[in-house]
């Protein structure tokens, strides 16, 4: 899990909040493991409307990447992450984890077909002779 002390947040140009563990900064680039796109979700209460923090995958969901180099030129402002967001991150970080890892037994459990078609060759018996 990335120390607390490397979690900033980096707004991009395009209007982006990302928020992730710094692993290298210099004039032109940022190196961040781990980005989590912030979304401010608005919804109605009985006290009126509420916001609410929703991280996501930023980059991960279309390739295998942990840390990605953002151009500086398209990042307008970077922030220390406050103790409770850092936080908030690493408990996300661990679900999408552990979301992961029960995607691969998932993938990795046979088919229907598969052992179905196990059992049928067990079933026949292949030295007969006819």
């Amino acid at each position: 899990m990335p120390s607390s002390e490397n979690i900033k947040i980096l707004k991009l140009s395009n209007g982006e909040s990302i928020i992730g563990s710094i692993m290298h900064e210099c004039a032109h680039r940022v190196d961040v493991k781990l980005p989590l796109k912030m979304d401010l979700i608005s919804h109605m209460t009985p006290n009126g409307i509420a916001e609410s923090l929703n991280l996501s995958r930023w980059m991960q969901p279309f390739c295998e990447e942990e840390k990605f180099s953002v151009n500086y030129e398209h990042v307008i402002l970077v922030a220390e992450a406050s103790e409770g967001l850092c936080k908030y991150y690493a408990h996300v970080l661990k679900r999408i984890d552990n979301i992961d890892v029960k995607q691969k037994v998932i993938e990795e459990e046979p088919s229907d077909d598969e052992i179905y078609d196990e059992i049928l060759d067990e079933m026949v018996d292949t030295d007969t002779i006819h």
